[in-house]
């Protein structure tokens, strides 16, 4: 993990690289398992941003876990 000086998460980033990102029916077990669910860069995840995060997020929030979203744009 690399920060700045002053501490804060240095991100980097390259277009189009999680575009085709996507979560299947049977890996919604293996992401739910856990107490938080985080997901980042909403608005430049094209697949996933028009598939399935609503539903993701909902799922996540009924099985209890903390769920947290980064919207990008």
């Amino acid at each position: 993990m690399t920060t700045k000086p002053d501490g804060a998460l240095l991100a980097l980033h390259k277009h189009g690289a999680i575009d085709g990102f996507f979560v299947e029916d049977d890996q919604i077990d293996t992401i739910l398992d856990t107490k938080n669910f985080y997901v980042a860069e909403v608005g430049r995840m094209d697949r996933i941003d028009n598939g399935c995060t609503v539903e993701v997020m909902a799922e996540a929030k009924a099985r209890g876990c903390v769920t947290n979203l980064d919207a990008f744009a």
